[in-house]
């Protein structure tokens, strides 16, 4: 056996995929994907042996092609590091390639979700609520530790009264409003995820301003 070339496993199966890939299975359920070309290129014959360096080699050419990948979704727009990690699970990559591709682009800092956040906050905060930007970050898979932290940072209180004005501004328009209409804009401020403690003398000021304009 050459020097640097160790035994390796069998190849339970190679399946053929759509746009002309192979999923290479070994007998422990590792895996890569690989083109037509690549995979007569490694000669990979199903039922036979493949030593390691050569599934190493494999592999680094999958994780060439995922850094490819993730370089272009990121020329597009910014990512957090879950939602790059659920298209390439998507587009069944092992879970360990996955992950040094992650690492590969943390490491440049290409994908850093505390730097997300607060972009993302200073981009929403004059049309959103604290508790919605919390919710977004969330779902986008921004771990709750990084939001509760970063708004630690910040003083939103004032932001959240000029925000909730805005809204309320830009909903009724400078429209005549009564403090009958006092509990259809409390909803609206409530379902755009503002506070009693905000709402309450946002929708007093509004009121009084509106009365002001009119009276005058």
């Amino acid at each position: 056996m050459a020097k640097g070339v160790k035994l390796g496993m069998q190849i339970k199966e190679i399946r053929q995929l759509e746009k002309g890939k192979n999923k290479i299975i070994l007998e422990n359920d590792d895996y890569v994907l690989l083109y037509y070309k690549e995979l007569k290129a490694f000669k990979m014959v199903q039922e036979e042996e493949i030593n390691e360096d050569t599934w190493q080699l494999a592999r680094k050419t999958m994780i060439t092609r995922g850094k490819k990948r993730v370089y272009h979704l990121l020329g597009k727009k910014d990512y957090v590091i879950e939602e790059i990690r659920k298209k390439l699970v998507k587009e069944d990559y092992p879970v360990a390639i996955i992950e040094t591709i992650l690492d590969y682009f943390i490491e440049l800092g290409f994908l850093n979700d505390k730097s997300y956040t607060e972009k993302y906050y200073r981009y929403q905060k004059a049309t959103k609520s604290r508790r919605i930007i919390e919710m977004k970050l969330s779902e986008k898979g921004i771990p709750r530790e990084i939001i509760k932290a970063f708004f630690e940072t910040v003083d939103h209180q004032e932001t959240e009264y000029e925000t909730a004005e805005n809204l309320l501004k830009k909903k009724y328009n400078n429209k005549e409003v009564t403090k009958e209409d006092y509990n259809k804009m409390a909803r609206f401020l409530a379902y755009k995820g503002f506070d009693y403690d905000v709402i309450k003398p946002v929708i007093m000021t509004y009121l009084k301003s509106t009365e002001e304009t009119y009276d005058s």
